[in-house]
């Protein structure tokens, strides 16, 4: 994980096209899958609304996100419910959590200024890489992703046979998950707004 940390700094600090040398590095073929892009704009679209009251969006928000463990859970769960709509997922914790981690670098410092056309300084993609490491080492501490993987599995492995009803199951849960990220989320600038009265 610190050599990803590593060559993520070194690209962020000596690149003049930082996105590209991002993405090559960070590069998976789920990324260009048309469910994953499709669906992935409905994740950045809830996490990208103003958390802190200062009614913009911007790296304090995302700090914000990643320092509250329930916005965190709830993130993971619609990420993962979604790569569960593409590819299979099986647990193998180092190769697991360093996909996921690659999945939050490729969201938060490719996706996002992408999608959103927020510009991003040096010191904000810094600010997003210790964001990303205080994630993983919530998730390294907690094993929410096996537990997550887990229950996918379980939802998978109650339904009958087919794919087209897996993806249904999923389908759903991704839909319901977004609203709880939705919630989780909003919660935040409710629980900043009444911490300044």
């Amino acid at each position: 994980m610190e050599n990803l940390k590593g060559q993520i700094l070194m690209i962020i600090d000596h690149s003049a096209d930082d996105i590209r040398s991002l993405i090559t590095i960070l590069q998976d073929n789920l990324f260009t899958d048309p469910l994953f892009q499709s669906e992935i704009t409905k994740i950045l679209d809830i996490i990208t609304k103003d958390r802190n009251g200062d009614l913009r969006f911007d790296i304090k928000d995302l700090e914000l996100i990643g320092s509250d463990p329930m916005a965190i859970t709830s993130l993971i769960s619609s990420l993962l419910i979604l790569v569960a709509q593409v590819r299979t997922l099986n647990y193998d914790e180092e190769r697991t959590e360093l996909f996921v981690i690659k999945l939050l670098f490729y969201l938060f410092l490719v996706l996002l200024p992408e999608k959103t056309n927020i510009y991003m300084s040096s010191d904000d993609k810094k600010a997003v890489v210790d964001v990303v490491m205080s994630i993983y080492t919530f998730l390294k501490s907690s094993e929410l992703v096996k537990d997550i993987i887990k229950k996918i599995k379980t939802w998978i492995k109650s339904t009958c046979c087919t794919k087209q009803d897996n993806q249904e199951i999923l389908r759903a849960k991704s839909i319901k998950q977004r609203t709880i990220l939705h919630f989780s989320v909003n919660g935040l600038k409710q629980e900043r707004l009444l911490s300044d009265l």
